[in-house]
């Protein structure tokens, strides 16, 4: 295939994603891909907008395509969240035994390339039964997703990759990093507080992930779920059964004031504070 450059232009769509993948600082990268200080931090931290929700049937059918060591890789990055350039890194050494509210905890722990924080994920559900196979192999690679030569993948190649199980599960418009997407979406969706899931992404304000999230969420309102108080305030006649006309007399004298029937000072006041249901469900 040939790659067309602007005139100006000095990375390819290759190199630009090892200098998302690499690892250093910006003055080593740009001594290293022989670029600016400059290019380097534009295409480090370059990450495009997205809107798009990946499907609970769209991650299975690639899924099914996928060969194991991608398939690792996309229950990392779907469980985590975390970019899958830092999780192509992580391996046994990644686990670590802490101590979590007196009891020791089996945890992922994650240096997130992007914004230079360290997460220590718990392992737990999925994500210790990923870790955990790996680890019982026979013989255990220094890192999870590796090739069947037990070397390590390079970003780039893995997105190839994941591009062609994505053309033969016949989808579109579907990358690698919309993982990271679908698992912070879809902890949402389940009622996970946004402060847990800032702290998964790394972001220093709560606004930039809320933001980050909604922009997946489908254009679909939830009404009105409150119900309506069955109580009647006292000295107020029953309209059940009366006939329609004195009915909507009762309507037009209430409406032009409570004091005169002699009811507004014994209406006692309304809790509005409503319960968010459950909107979402993990299928």
């Amino acid at each position: 295939m040939i790659v067309r450059l602007h005139k100006q232009a000095r990375t390819t769509p290759a190199i630009r994603a090892e200098i998302q993948a690499a690892s250093g600082t910006h003055v080593e990268l740009a001594q290293r891909f022989n670029v600016s200080v400059a290019t380097i931090i534009k295409w480090r931290n370059a990450e495009k907008p997205r809107e798009r929700m990946v499907e609970d049937w769209e991650f299975r059918l690639v899924y099914g395509y996928a060969e194991n060591s991608m398939r690792r890789l996309m229950d990392l990055v779907y469980r985590t969240c975390q970019r899958p350039d830092d999780l192509i890194k992580a391996g046994p050494a990644n686990v670590r035994t802490i101590d979590l509210d007196g009891r020791e905890t089996r945890v992922l722990r994650v240096r997130q390339g992007k914004t230079g924080k360290t997460v220590d994920i718990v392992l737990a559900g999925d994500l210790e039964r990923v870790v955990d196979e790996h680890m019982a192999a026979p013989s255990v690679w220094p890192t999870f997703v590796h090739t069947r030569a037990d070397k390590q993948y390079t970003y780039s190649g893995l997105v190839a990759m994941f591009r062609r199980y994505v053309a033969k599960a016949g989808l579109t418009d579907f990358g690698i990093y919309d993982l990271k997407g679908k698992g912070a979406t879809d902890m949402y969706r389940a009622g996970t507080p946004v402060e847990r899931i800032q702290q998964l992404l790394g972001h220093e304000s709560v606004t930039t992930t809320e933001i980050y999230l909604k922009a997946r969420l489908p254009d679909v309102a939830m009404p009105n779920m409150r119900e309506m108080r069955t109580e009647t305030p006292e000295n107020i006649p029953q309209a059940g059964n009366m006939p329609l006309k004195e009915a909507q007399g009762l309507v037009r004298k209430t409406a032009q004031g409570l004091d005169s029937i002699g009811g507004a000072s014994q209406i006692r006041t309304v809790d509005l504070r409503i319960k968010s249901p459950l909107l979402y469900q993990l299928s």
